[in-house]
Formats: structure tokens, sequence, C-alpha cells
């Protein structure tokens, strides 16, 4: 909304200005409103299953956020520099303002729950590379979370040198409903990886050599 805010007083004030190339308003408006809308429609060609209708969905949101913001802040630049009337500009812009404050409803809900991803990735993050040493091992390439079910389901894809057991699982699944105050329904996406080099030694995740026997061979023999 505050970007939305601030490309419509630039381009409103384009505008009005004679100096100013008049071409910025249409592409800051084109920028801002036809790549959401074009999200919204590959949304519609998919046939609006789950995923797509949340995409569509978040989109739409955004879209309107930015054509109300815009008009709001054009709308209030011409009237800051005369261009337009106050009194003629009374009534529209009042019903600008009730649909801005009603938008700010559902994007105080998608801000939190941005939060609420930001502090469940920040937790997965802590407890899988930090505060355990049974996922020393592991490298978090990417954490997803399904809101829309119950409880929420977080995926996390990793690579790793030896597969993730179900006790380890439930590790970390007693840690976020703990850290988070709710139950998870946890899966990993686990990709097992074996680093060779030249030499044809093999390179564990944590960059040490493992010998034929499955010994870790100390850093001085290899220097």
């Amino acid at each position: 909304m505050g970007i939305a805010i601030a490309a419509g007083g630039i381009s409103g004030y384009a505008k009005v200005d004679p100096k100013l190339s008049s071409t910025l308003a249409g592409t800051a408006i084109a920028v801002a409103l036809m790549p959401p809308v074009c999200v919204v429609g590959i949304g519609f060609s998919q046939g609006l299953g789950q995923g797509s209708w949340e995409l569509s969905q978040g989109a739409l949101l955004l879209y309107i956020t930015n054509l109300v913001g815009i008009t709001l802040a054009c709308m209030l630049t011409f009237v800051l520099t005369g261009y337009a009337a106050a009194q003629r500009a009374q009534r529209p812009l009042t019903i600008t303002l009730a649909l801005t404050a009603v938008l700010l409803v559902p994007l105080g809900f998608s801000l939190y729950d941005l939060v609420r991803q930001n502090q469940l990735e920040a937790s997965v993050r802590r407890v899988l590379l930090t505060e355990t040493e049974t996922f020393k091992g592991l490298r978090l390439v990417e954490t997803r979370t399904n809101w829309l079910i119950d409880p929420p389901e977080v995926r996390l894809s990793v690579y790793a040198s030896e597969p993730v057991s179900p006790n380890q699982v439930n590790l970390v699944a007693g840690f976020l409903e703990q850290r988070m105050g709710r139950p998870f329904a946890l899966v990993f996406e686990v990709s097992l990886v074996k680093e060779v080099n030249r030499d044809g030694e093999v390179i564990n995740t944590e960059g040490e050599v493992v010998t034929s026997e499955g010994e870790i061979e100390p850093t001085e023999w290899r220097e």
C-alpha cells in the first residue's frame, strides 16, 4: 500500500508538472497493475485448484491495493497542487479513503501470515543449524508451509549424507510446537548427497574426507 501511494503521488505530480515526462505516469501505473492482473489470469486458466486459487487471490489483492493506492495518491496530489477543485473531489476522495480503510483488513492478515511464516522459518533454521547436534550434517534448501490445513504442514527440502529418521522428524516437530505454540505436520524431502573429489575421496556435508572404512580422515593427514 505504501509503495502504491508513493508511485501514485509521483505519477500525479508528473501529470501536473509540464516539465516532467507525461509517460512517467503511464509507466508507473503499467508496472504496478499489469503483473498482478497477468497472475490472476494465469490462475484462472489453471482451473482454480487449491494452489491456483490462492495464487489468484493474492494477486487480485495486490492489484486492488495498487489501484486504490495510486488513485488515492493521485487525487490528493491533484487537490494539493490546485489541479482539481477540493469541493468537487471531496466525495470521490471520501469513497477512496473508505476503500483504503477496508483494504487494510486483508493486508493486515497478510502481514500477520508473513510474520508467522518468518518466525517459523527462523525456528526451523535454528533447530537444524544451531540448537541440535542431530541435524548438524543437513543443508536446508527450502521451507514451504501450507497454512490452509489443520495442523499446518511444513515441508523442508534438505540435502543430507544420511537418511532422516522418523524420530528426528518428531524431535523437530516437538521443538516447533513448543516454540510456536501450535502443532505442525512436518515432512522432510531428503536428497541424499555424496561428494567426491578428483582423487576419489568421499567428502561429507561438513567438508571432511571419509575413508573407505567410513572413518573421518584427520586434517593433518590430508595436508
